[in-house]
């Protein structure tokens, strides 16, 4: 989650560092456009922290930051060492760290949560497959045997046995599942499409055994603990 109060206290001091840079600046040989730009660059910076922090989980905000700010400092790379403006870069440097951190831990956890989705609709799928193969049997049990059966499979649950009612409801859990898998999915291509490419896609359309999930999760969890 991106860090408001970090965004607010940014947007402060990042003017500050480039009133002073400007101010100490203004007449130097060969600075007149870098100044112009770096003035250019702020009000690109202010307008998307001031939405970042409006609306903190729409990620385009954050995701614009970054690469703009990285793009112009790069661009402008031969100030670095100038005296003037050395701390404002070193600052923005750390500033752009931080976030680019953020931004990496945000969509781990985004991912988790997709892959979490697909996965509990997999395991959807294994109790409903399982479900339709015990009424099978129950269809084909011996009437000696019937009674015991039923028992075993309703276990502690209220009577009566009701196969149709089970079928039904483990039918709209399994479609609930996928459902929740589609529309994380979708959600994943909307935030953050950089992410979702032709090789995750390849990935994803291969999820077909628990199995699959559940190596991608133990991946997820490590990165998390390393982030």
């Amino acid at each position: 989650m991106l860090d408001r109060n970090k965004l607010s206290s940014a947007r402060d001091w990042a003017w500050r560092e480039i009133i002073a840079v400007s101010s100490t600046m203004h007449g130097m040989k060969g600075t007149a456009e870098f100044i112009e730009a770096l003035e250019q660059y702020y009000e690109h910076f202010d307008w998307s922290a001031e939405a970042a922090i409006r609306e903190p989980t729409d990620l385009r905000h954050a995701k614009t930051i970054l690469s703009e700010g990285r793009a112009f400092f790069k661009k402008w790379e031969r100030f670095v060492n100038v005296p003037e403006a050395a701390h404002l870069y070193k600052v923005m440097r750390d500033f752009h760290d931080d976030l680019e951190h953020r931004l990496g831990r945000a969509w781990l956890e985004a991912l988790r949560d997709a892959v979490t989705a697909r996965h509990d609709a997999l395991m959807s799928a294994l109790i409903h497959d399982g479900l339709i193969k015990i009424l099978q049997i129950e269809k084909l049990c011996p009437p000696q045997l019937r009674e015991g059966f039923v028992k075993a499979y309703l276990g502690d649950k209220p009577g009566p046995f009701d196969p149709e009612k089970d079928y039904r409801a483990s039918e709209a859990d399994l479609e609930a599942a996928e459902e929740k898998a589609r529309l994380a999915f979708t959600k994943l291509e909307i935030d953050w499409p950089e992410k979702v490419d032709a090789q995750f896609r390849a990935r994803w359309s291969n999820l077909k055994e628990a199995q699959d999930t559940k190596a991608w999760l133990s991946e997820i969890r490590a990165a998390l603990a390393a982030n």
